[in-house]
């Protein structure tokens, strides 16, 4: 069935390329809380775009696969793993910290 859609997508001796990957779905709601709430906000204020266009331009930064090829996509969020969101985070941490912003430490919600 594959076969039959690419044959109708693509020239024959066209390269393509196709990434076949289990979803994980074991983002926190932690992780998006701390982008939301803590990162994305001072990003967008200091740079006058709303948070919606943030997380469309970090995305497209820092989630861009096969960069610089005919086959470029923006993964969404959603696709990554809890370690891929985290490295993620970190990117735009270390992009708020290059044009002057300290971001904020989201506190602990199991403190007991």
């Amino acid at each position: 069935m594959l076969d039959e859609h690419l044959a109708t997508k693509f020239k024959e001796n066209e390269g393509v390329v196709v990434l076949v990957m289990k979803q994980d779905s074991n983002i926190t709601l932690e992780q998006y809380r701390y982008l939301y709430a803590c990162i994305y906000p001072d990003i967008a204020a200091h740079l006058g775009y709303t948070i919606d266009e943030i997380d469309e331009i970090l995305k497209y930064k820092f989630l861009t696969r096969f960069k610089g090829t005919s086959h470029s996509f923006v993964a969404g969020k959603s696709e990554l793993t809890r370690e891929e969101m985290a490295n993620y985070i970190d990117c735009c941490i270390q992009f708020a910290a290059e044009i002057g912003i300290v971001c904020q430490i989201l506190p602990t919600l199991d403190s007991k």
